[in-house]
């Protein structure tokens, strides 16, 4: 389960969200492109986190995951991922889901990969794509 975010972000929060509500209805091809467009700032919009908010949230070298809907259901999650220096994420899907990836402070490196198709289910051969 996340975290609960901080008050401090919540102007931030309301920000993104006003800025993705109309994008989502309807949903088509377009979003994407259109979510980008509208959220290319968002790191310079007051009270928006940085590292330094987060400096002794993961000073155990652990990620943490804020959940900044709570109180404000939408049709989608919004969540801020907190990974400190040299973090590695295990190899992942989002199973059929969509995702929006922003880097509001540092550099984010994703590493692509398909599964072989006679790959065994239980134990797949990956082929990396980048």
């Amino acid at each position: 389960m996340p975290d609960s975010p901080p008050a401090i972000v919540q102007a931030w929060v309301d920000h993104l969200i006003h800025a993705i509500d109309p994008h989502l209805q309807p949903l088509d091809r377009g979003v994407p492109a259109q979510l980008r467009l509208a959220l290319m700032d968002a790191h310079r919009i007051t009270g928006c986190p940085s590292a330094a908010h987060w400096s002794t949230a993961c000073n155990d070298g652990q990620p943490r995951r804020l959940s900044l809907l709570q109180n404000q259901p939408r049709d989608y999650d919004l969540l801020l991922l907190i990974w400190p220096p040299g973090y590695q994420g295990d190899i992942h899907d989002h199973d059929g889901q969509n995702g929006f990836e922003m880097v509001l402070d540092g550099t984010l490196i994703f590493e692509t990969y398909a599964v072989h198709s006679g790959a065994d289910a239980m134990s797949p051969d990956l082929l990396p794509l980048n």
